[in-house]
């Protein structure tokens, strides 16, 4: 049970601090693994997926793509 909770502890930690880079500093962060970055790579690559498949090109796919933006923002505050 105390395992569970220092992995909670520092899980809280990484993703305050990460938020902390990704959302109030000024500069670009220089880790190189972060948590926001992980979670928006993945994200995008399973949301683009039909985009890259059967909707080369047209006005479907643009609009498609254009709810990334929200939905990942919606994304990051979740996690």
């Amino acid at each position: 049970m105390l395992l569970w909770e220092i992995i909670g502890i520092v899980l809280i930690g990484v993703v305050l601090l990460d938020a902390f880079e990704t959302i109030v500093l000024p500069r670009r962060a220089t880790r190189r693994l972060r948590l926001a970055r992980l979670i928006l790579w993945s994200a995008w690559w399973l949301w683009s997926a039909p985009a890259r498949g059967h909707w080369r090109s047209g006005e479907r796919r643009e609009t498609y793509l254009s709810f990334f933006g929200p939905f990942a923002l919606l994304l990051l505050i979740g996690v």
